[in-house]
């Protein structure tokens, strides 16, 4: 079982919920594997309106991550007592809207047997039309003038961080609802949205199970709540 961890896209790492992975493997009948994508901007955010011929920027990096991790355990689980045709991924909030996503995605082809999404987000994949316009929205924080790609390698880290906040806060009063960190729908790695996938028939036809956890979204809710009080 191959877990890909939530948090929006932009917190998380392969080492939430411990005691799952222990549960899985002390029954012995599970291998478990879990792992480490990049998130926030850096996985994200579309840059690729600024790329050139010489400085070539390609987009979805996280989920690119995440085929990257299937592929390896593809070609190496048999060696941790796997087998490399009977795997099934699950993952919970973005890494459940992940699973829905690399269902979507013609290079996970026949790199998993199954899938379960908890609490995935429907809508978090998104068209150049979005992306292009947080992609500037996010240079414009770190400020100055010129070549964006120069700006983006040469900026502190404090400051992509800071243009990462502006954006996560921005976003959601701009188009409620809305993941400004998520795949993207570039036409190549991820053709089309994958809930259309799924209604035209083209998404893989692995079996699927979907669930909701009675508190998804709670901690989002409290800080909320927290926030508007002062």
């Amino acid at each position: 079982m191959v877990f890909v961890h939530g948090g929006g896209y932009s917190t998380g790492s392969a080492q939430d919920f411990p005691g799952q992975g222990e549960g899985f493997v002390s029954s012995g009948r599970v291998v478990y594997v879990s792992f480490t994508y990049r998130l926030g901007a850096l996985g994200y955010l579309d840059f690729s309106r600024y790329s050139t011929p010489t400085r070539p920027i390609e987009n979805n990096l996280g989920l690119r991550d995440q085929v990257a991790a299937l592929q390896w355990v593809r070609a190496n689980i048999r060696s941790f007592g796997g087998n490399p045709h009977n795997v099934t991924v699950f993952g919970e909030s973005a890494g459940g809207n992940a699973i829905i996503t690399l269902m979507a995605t013609p290079a996970t082809q026949g790199l998993f047997a199954r899938a379960i999404a908890q609490s995935p987000p429907s809508n978090a994949a998104y068209t150049s039309a979005l992306t292009d316009e947080w992609a500037e929205h996010f240079l414009s924080v770190p400020g100055g003038d010129g070549d964006p790609i120069e700006l983006l390698a040469t900026a502190e880290v404090s400051a992509l961080t800071r243009a990462a906040l502006a954006l996560q806060v921005r976003t959601p009063d701009a188009n409620p609802g809305t993941f400004c960190l998520a795949p993207v729908i570039d036409g190549i790695m991820l053709p089309e949205h994958p809930l259309e996938a799924f209604r035209g028939g083209r998404a893989h036809r692995e079996p699927l199970i979907i669930g909701t956890y009675d508190r998804e979204g709670a901690t989002v809710s409290v800080a909320t709540v927290t926030s508007s009080m002062g």
